[in-house]
């Protein structure tokens, strides 16, 4: 079974990134801000990814269990991965770019447990009905054809297979005022949760949260099954 506690490794990883933060010109590359908002010097953008991280990490105890076979599509830069894989999952992790994801195992072990697979999806070898579940944090709202990949999603999952999706939601929160609007900027040209919501024909809703609070959301979080 899964561990109980979903953040185990955290202090260890949280050294990892300031390691590998101090290896990258200043300011750092665009395809580490994922890594970057765990030990980001703005307290409430800390709070966010580990907030956000951690309602992934208890959704997928709920829905998933240890025999399942899980595709990570991106997300947060490889840290759900590491910490899934830590739980006892199997996972398949897959981007288009690991660079950012091999350079931090320079400075911390990722278990053995976590298959890489880089390029685009849509080209990869994985066969139909071979998924479980797919989780996806942010990276599907940064296509600029999304639906071309949940349609991918549906042709991997098994029936009534997992998908979990988040995106960024266009209305203003009251949190972007003590984060400079530090996720606004971020997100400017993805995809909002109102809209990537149109584009579920081939899943149905399970659940359906707001993150990082209910009352504070800044982005929108699914769990989908397919139909």
């Amino acid at each position: 079974m899964p561990t109980t506690n979903p953040l185990q490794h955290k202090k260890k990883l949280k050294q990892a990134l300031a390691q590998l933060y101090k290896t990258q010109h200043n300011p750092a590359p665009s395809h580490y801000n994922d890594l970057y908002d765990y030990i980001h010097p703005n307290h409430v953008v800390r709070w966010v990814a580990w907030q956000r991280l951690q309602q992934t990490l208890m959704l997928v105890q709920q829905y998933c269990n240890p025999s399942m076979t899980l595709m990570d599509f991106g997300s947060s830069g490889g840290i759900l991965a590491f910490f899934l894989a830590h739980q006892g999952y199997e996972v398949i992790y897959v981007h288009f770019d690991l660079t950012p994801l091999r350079q931090l195992r320079n400075f911390i072990a990722f278990p053995s447990n976590i298959f890489l697979w880089e390029g685009d999806l849509l080209q990869s070898p994985f066969k139909p009905d071979s998924l479980d579940a797919v989780i996806s944090v942010d990276l599907v709202a940064w296509l600029q054809r999304p639906e071309a990949y949940l349609d991918y999603f549906d042709r991997l999952l098994v029936r009534r297979g997992i998908l979990l999706l988040q995106a960024p939601i266009q209305k203003r929160s009251l949190l972007e005022r003590f984060t400079k609007n530090h996720f606004r900027q971020r997100y400017k040209r993805a995809t909002k949760a109102e809209h990537l919501t149109t584009l579920f024909h081939s899943f149905f809703i399970v659940e359906q949260h707001f993150l990082p609070k209910r009352w504070l959301p800044l982005f929108q979080m699914w769990l989908l099954r397919t139909r």
